[in-house]
């Protein structure tokens, strides 16, 4: 692995011919020179590479048998200097059984041999005996003292990895199970599978759902069309997995040889089982044992999503429209708890207080109530725009709220007085009073017209800590505390698609203002000079560290490679040092404003409700996560 516990992965298809083992022979070599050229350190070839899994009662042949063993010799002397572990089929004949066998080669050692347990293909009785029937827990290959058996699991350092071979994977319970339970955060599937359209679909689903439910990665690799086509067609897939995302998928049929390669994070793997409290136990007694890796370049291969937290192309409307339902279905339910209740909602003409109003419309919509309920209110302050301004007047109007202007400067320039502030002085009093005095209002608001205050922050706000204490931070029931700045803005962008033209337009208009607190005095022509990009670094940023901050536990140094090899082309590496330094102080500095954040339904891939989903102290120290960034 690299120093951000990358494991540099590899399946290959080579070219083959059925029962050539000398040729078989040569191509595999050949593939473990290509692998070490491009620093590939788990490298798997499929079932019975070295002979062809088609081979039928030919299969019964001793020269057949004793060819293989002689090849092998070869294959192993070669490993001593390649800096990686193969994982090879062949047959192998153990205490008068053959057995359809996967052997584990490590620097010129057999580390282990296991054999096949479940066949798809009824013949494979006929040529092979399953693992149920082995006796023997060590054999002797090429002079070596062997591990036999499905009970082994092979480590380094934080690498552990099991081995199946094809139909393994169908079972009720595969020996993949048990090697999870033990602690393994790889599997290697080596397969001779036939293809058909049906086939390579089903084939996907399950490498990605094994994955996905093991928090491992996966490695499958299959025969290919060197294998005979009397009966069968066999396409060489190669399938590398990290929980349920499929890395790597080369499906396509060649007469040429195979290479997949890419990166699996297992350092991301492990941090996701420790949120795993499986209680289930292997099906047997595991067996331990060492390989030998060295660390490989700290390059990284694999691509990365630069919006995590925004639904794919071909699902985009689709996810779009289920997260908005789950956000009105959330308030629509309490609304229904509470009765008779009017909607308070404070709306500034910006990104968040608009994505909370088109959630109070579909929650009236699904309790049949007239949009009337929703008491919009507008509070232009020292710094609103003429442009936000405006939008917030259109906006509130085209969805048919009551309006509600009632402005705070009177109220907070009182306030400045009570208090001894020096209302010249533009400093954080300055801007968090106009915020409280706004979160007063509404909440009074809420009790002279019998409602709920309808929050408005974001997840990325609530991450940041870019909220007022008992202002901003607080609501009677949050709709978009799950739902960070990047999703926001594709959700009001969805929308407006689906708006009529007075809708869409005063929704596309507030899509291109700048994202701004508009606390601090306007410009000269009522314009915004307040932004918060310019102040705590791009959202994109934000959102992309949060993802990976607090789904895969990446730590800071790790955060900031992976910033780097994503966002290459868009930002320096000063930039996102600076941003993501921010976002760390901000992010541990602020949990006091989440341990009193206001309720909010569950909805997206990261909640940082202090109630079940992110617990942490208020008074908890940044400095091991700031240390780590610098080194």
């Amino acid at each position: 692995m690299n120093k951000y516990g990358f494991l540099r992965a590899g399946a290959c298809a080579p070219k083959l011919k059925v029962a050539d083992i000398k040729y078989n022979s040569a191509m595999i070599a050949e593939q473990i020179e290509k692998a070490q050229e491009q620093a590939i350190k788990v490298l798997a070839f499929p079932e019975l590479a070295l002979s062809g899994a088609t081979c039928g009662d030919l299969f019964f042949q001793n020269v057949l048998i004793e060819q293989c063993l002689s090849e092998l010799s070869a294959i192993v002397k070669a490993s001593v200097d390649a800096d990686m572990t193969i994982v090879l089929g062949l047959p192998l004949a153990v205490s008068g059984r053959l057995f359809n066998t996967a052997l584990v080669i490590n620097k010129g050692r057999i580390l282990g041999a296991v054999p096949k347990t479940y066949f798809g293909n009824p013949l494979e009785h006929k040529w092979f005996s399953s693992s149920k029937q082995a006796q023997d827990a060590v054999v002797e290959i090429l002079g070596q003292q062997v591990p036999f058996g499905i009970d082994l699991l092979f480590t380094c350092g934080k690498l552990a990895f099991g081995v199946e071979l094809g139909a393994d994977l169908d079972a009720l319970y595969p020996p993949g199970n048990s090697y999870l339970a033990a602690g393994a955060n790889l599997i290697v599937n080596i397969a001779a599978g036939s293809d058909s359209l049906a086939k390579r679909a089903e084939r996907r689903k399950q490498v990605a759902c094994q994955s996905q439910k093991g928090c491992c990665g996966y490695i499958y690799a299959g025969a290919g069309v060197g294998e005979s086509s009397s009966d069968l067609l066999f396409s060489g897939d190669l399938i590398i997995a990290e929980s349920g995302e499929l890395l790597q998928d080369f499906p396509s049929p060649s007469f040429d040889n195979k290479l997949a390669c890419c990166d699996i994070d297992i350092e991301r793997l492990n941090a996701q089982k420790l949120h795993v409290h499986s209680k289930i136990e292997p099906a047997w007694q595991i067996r331990k044992i060492e390989c030998e890796l060295q660390n490989h370049s700290n390059n990284i291969l694999r691509k990365y999503n630069k919006t995590p937290f925004v639904p794919e192309k071909d699902t985009y409307d689709t996810d779009c429209k289920a997260i908005l339902d789950m956000q009105a279905h959330g308030l629509a339910r309490r609304l229904a708890h509470l009765g008779n209740t009017n909607i308070i909602i404070g709306v500034s003409g910006g990104l968040d207080s608009t994505l909370a109003l088109l959630v109070c419309v579909r929650a009236c919509s699904l309790l049949g109530e007239k949009t009337d309920k929703i008491i919009a209110v507008t509070m232009p302050g020292f710094g609103t725009s003429k442009r936000t301004y405006q939008s917030s007047l259109e906006l509130i109007d085209a969805i048919g709220a009551t309006f509600r202007e009632i402005s705070i400067t009177k109220a907070v320039d009182l306030h400045f007085k009570d208090i001894g502030h020096n209302p010249q002085v533009k400093d954080i009093t300055y801007e968090n009073a106009q915020v409280r005095e706004r979160m007063q209002i509404l909440m009074d608001l809420a009790n002279s017209l019998g409602g709920i205050v309808v929050g408005t922050s974001n997840l990325s706000e609530i991450a940041l800590g870019w909220t007022t204490f008992a202002g901003d931070q607080m609501a009677m029931y949050q709709v978009s505390s799950c739902i960070p700045k990047t999703l926001v803005k594709e959700l009001i962008a969805y929308s407006a698609s689906k708006a009529d033209s007075r809708l869409k337009a005063v929704l596309q208009r507030i899509l291109a203002t700048p994202i701004s607190p508009e606390l601090l005095p306007t410009g000269d022509k009522g314009e915004i000079m307040q932004k918060t990009e310019t102040e705590l670094g791009d959202y994109i940023l934000h959102d992309f560290f949060l993802y990976h901050f607090l789904t895969y536990g990446a730590n800071p140094a790790k955060l900031k490679a992976l910033a780097l090899h994503t966002f290459a082309k868009e930002y320096d590496t000063n930039t996102i040092k600076d941003t993501l330094k921010k976002f760390i102080s901000r992010f541990i500095g602020n949990q006091f404003k989440r341990n009193s954040m206001p309720d909010g339904a569950n909805i997206g891939i990261v909640n940082l409700s202090p109630r079940g989903y992110f617990c942490a102290p208020s008074d908890a120290a940044s400095s091991i996560w700031l240390q780590d960034l610098q080194e």
